[in-house]
């Protein structure tokens, strides 16, 4: 395993990401609360390191995405602004300088950024658990004719999640690697609970 490689099953206590059966609605409700709690805790840690003309950009790109009409080209325009955030954050992450910003804030400031980094890794924690909730729950459900109809959305959050989990590997093992290095806690398992930030 690489020096950036989070062990999720270190951090879980176990080794097998499989849970125990959970209900269709409770298993979109916490994929839901996963991803807004990654999607915040992104949204500061990148906002703590990015300067405020890249901020003002983005977010007039965003604003100008939600007013598109069409909702797939909608869609489409804002993943593309979320990807282009997701790399400007990973290369802050590799930035001594960038890293010092995260790591060297006052009071509130750098409270707020030590909650948002806990909770990125929680909700990366939970995300590895509900992708294998996710898969069981697939199986459940294709076997169930009275819950056909709730299959293809399952089946898109999963899809998601393992977009998600994929593309945040090498976020969460330089986050990881941050707090490890200054001494700022982490989640143990993906029952934590998150830490209050101002967003």
């Amino acid at each position: 395993m690489s020096s950036n490689a989070i062990d999720f099953g270190a951090l879980t206590g176990q080794k097998d990401t499989k849970a125990a059966p959970v209900d269709v609605d409770g298993f979109l409700n916490s994929a839901q609360q996963a991803s807004t709690l990654i999607s915040n805790s992104k949204d500061m840690l990148w906002k703590a390191t990015a300067n405020a003309d890249d901020i003002a950009q983005l977010d007039a790109q965003r604003k100008a995405a939600n007013d598109i009409a069409d909702p797939k080209e909608k869609a489409s325009k804002l993943q593309q602004i979320q990807a282009s955030q997701d790399t400007q954050l990973a290369v802050a992450l590799d930035d001594k300088s960038k890293q010092a910003q995260l790591t060297s804030a006052k009071g509130d400031k750098q409270k707020n950024i030590n909650g948002a980094i806990y909770n990125f890794v929680l909700g990366s924690l939970k995300d590895t658990q509900l992708l294998g909730q996710g898969k069981d729950l697939v199986k459940g459900l294709a076997g169930n004719p009275a819950n056909i109809s709730k299959l293809g959305q399952v089946n898109g959050i999963v899809s998601s999640l393992a977009g998600q989990v994929d593309t945040m590997t090498k976020i969460t093992g330089s986050i990881t690697k941050l707090a490890t290095t200054a001494k700022i806690e982490l989640p143990k398992s993906a029952a934590d609970v998150p830490k209050d930030t101002s967003i």
